[in-house]
């Protein structure tokens, strides 16, 4: 570890002109953080994913199914408006803030051409994307049930991704 030096100035303004411009980046992790929610209602989706490949969808995909994803709310007519208001896991799971207009019903389908590999733009696979309307997630609830339930130490922890 290394100790971040912060030069002493008698000056509070001085002081204050400096700060976030010096010392460097740094990543912190924590198992506690104080947050503040004020959505009532989330909408959790399901997704699967369905490519060109003569083969079962693998962990190893997880990237190309980001990639993909974030393609089909950029360039979706029904998801585009609304892409700010999704996130998702990586592998089988997407949120959104509100119940996302797919129009009749709670299924979307969508495909999307994406590289395989993202540095190698000539190499690319279409990938069918199904977004099912899995439930509405009562976040009060939930977050009684997490403070409950959720927070001892006999439960694993995970970092969280979202994209």
């Amino acid at each position: 570890m290394g100790e971040l030096k912060i030069p002493k100035t008698a000056d509070r303004a001085e002081r204050w002109d400096k700060r976030g411009k010096q010392g460097r980046k740094m990543m912190v992790r924590a198992n506690h953080f104080p947050a503040q929610i004020r959505l009532k209602t989330v909408f959790h989706y399901d997704v699967k994913f369905r490519t060109t490949f003569r083969r079962e969808n693998r962990l190893s995909d997880k990237d190309l199914f980001v990639r993909a994803f974030t393609e089909l709310k950029r360039t979706s007519d029904r998801l585009s408006p609304h892409r700010f208001r999704i996130i998702f896991d990586g592998w089988a799971i997407a949120y959104s803030t509100m119940r996302l207009p797919f129009g009749s019903g709670d299924t979307f389908e969508g495909s999307v051409t994406v590289p395989v590999v993202e540095d190698i733009p000539n190499k690319t696979v279409t990938v069918k994307i199904t977004l099912n309307l899995a439930r509405e997630v009562d976040m009060e609830g939930a977050l009684h049930q997490y403070s409950a339930e959720g927070s001892t130490a006999t439960r694993p922890q995970v970092t969280i991704k979202t994209y």
